[in-house]
């Protein structure tokens, strides 16, 4: 098991929740239903632990979205005993500056665990929403 067990067995449940099944989707905004500051944190914890389990991750982030915070990360790798040059080649992100953008991100995804960060939730759009699922179908289908 990994240097920091207590916050795996605190993080494991959602760990479990994006493990299980062929195709992994995270909403992170709603994610857990918690502020965006603590899903931030969660998000970190999980990429790790991912990672280092040997799975390819790609994250898709809105235009305004935050980011990754490095220190934190560094703070994990190190706890986790993960080399930070393993993690950069185990996860793929990219930032979507308008709602098409993110669709064809996903369309060319091939990661089987996938998180969407705050998918243009403020603009609710029916029409790019519908284009959303439908490509988020067919790469559950693949």
């Amino acid at each position: 098991m990994h240097g920091c067990d207590r916050i795996t067995l605190k993080y494991l449940p959602i760990l479990n929740e994006v493990l299980n099944g062929g195709l992994r989707i995270g909403f992170i905004t709603e994610f857990a239903g918690s502020p965006w500051s603590l899903v931030k944190k969660l998000l970190h914890h999980i990429l790790v632990d991912i990672v280092s389990s040997g799975y390819k991750v790609s994250i898709i982030y809105h235009q305004y979205s935050d980011g990754l915070d490095t220190y934190l990360l560094n703070e994990l790798l190190y706890l986790y005993n993960v080399s930070v040059t393993y993690f950069r080649k185990g996860i793929r992100i990219r930032r979507s500056f308008k709602p098409e953008d993110y669709i064809q991100s996903l369309s060319r995804s091939r990661s089987k665990i996938l998180f969407l960060v705050d998918p243009f939730m403020e603009e609710y759009n029916l029409q790019i929403y519908s284009q959303l699922f439908r490509v988020l179908r067919r790469l559950v289908e693949r």
